[in-house]
């Protein structure tokens, strides 16, 4: 049974394919939204405290996909080391 409530932020399980893409679309579509508010409203631009928020939102956003990436790669009985060839060598 495929079950949506592991831990998004925990690199030490393992997730199925459709787990990993479900995680991945739907944390690109809160980050791109995010962004979006951000960058098109110019009173978010002039707040420190609504750009600072953004950041902290899409850092861990990002580290959310990082880990997500990071299981899926468990799952294929592969190393989580091997996501840094992928940040490092695009």
């Amino acid at each position: 049974m495929i079950s949506l409530m592991t831990n998004p932020f925990s690199p030490r399980e393992r997730i199925c394919r459709s787990i990993y893409w479900l995680y991945s679309i739907f944390v690109s579509i809160i980050l791109a939204f995010i962004n979006s508010l951000i960058i098109f409203n110019p009173e978010a631009q002039k707040s420190i405290f609504i750009s600072s928020l953004g950041i902290i939102i899409i850092c861990i956003g990002l580290y959310v996909l990082f880990v997500t990436a990071i299981k899926r790669l468990h799952d294929l009985d592969a190393s989580g080391w091997w996501i840094t060839l992928l940040y490092l060598f695009p």
